[in-house]
């Protein structure tokens, strides 16, 4: 029985172990990104919600955390989305699909990492509507291993995000140690 690769990681339990491990050797001859599959893992999502345009464009404030996240915002809009971070040295992006996997060109850090020796990486991202205020966004850094999950709540004028590394989320021997981020919106924002 012939296995594509996509096949060879979903069965094998890999994830983004698979991902990462596949793209240094590249075993099927295809780009590592074009091979991540199409839709979302939680596909039973939709891709839009009525509080898009209440929340796209604006800023959080967020409370003191282990990664120095001064501020995070989002770009919602039809055709694709945008998380935003600041450390208080300027705005870095991250791009993501709705339901279908976007890559962003440049290495960067993990946005969401307290660890000041991570390995910059391409990060792939899709995300999808939960309920109408719970937006989950998945990241697999493509030149490594592993991937995280944000889920994001917005309820009112605050922000949480929780986080999920694919290590926790398929180990319970190992659950997450990465602190829940709670914003409250800017009032000029």
């Amino acid at each position: 029985m012939k296995t594509n690769r996509r096949d060879f990681i979903k069965t094998t339990g890999f994830g983004a172990v698979g991902l990462g491990v596949l793209s240094s050797i590249d075993l099927f001859g295809k780009d590592i990104i074009a091979s991540l599959p199409r839709k979302s893992p939680e596909s039973q999502g939709v891709m839009s919600s009525p509080l898009m345009s209440k929340y796209s464009d604006k800023v959080f404030n967020v409370e003191k955390n282990a990664f120095g996240l001064t501020q995070i915002g989002f770009g919602l809009f039809e055709d694709a989305g945008v998380l935003r971070v600041n450390y208080g040295n300027g705005v870095e992006k991250v791009g993501f699909g709705w339901e279908k996997w976007r890559a962003n060109p440049n290495k960067r850090k993990n946005p969401f990492s307290a660890n000041s020796i991570v390995i910059p990486s391409r990060i792939a991202s899709t995300a999808t509507w939960l309920d109408d205020n719970t937006l989950q966004i998945n990241f697999k850094f493509v030149d490594q291993v592993h991937g995280d999950k944000l889920t994001v709540k917005f309820e009112g004028n605050n922000v949480t995000v929780a986080l999920l590394s694919n290590i926790s989320e398929n180990n319970k021997n190992s659950p997450e140690k990465k602190e829940v981020i709670k914003g409250i919106m800017a009032r000029n924002s």
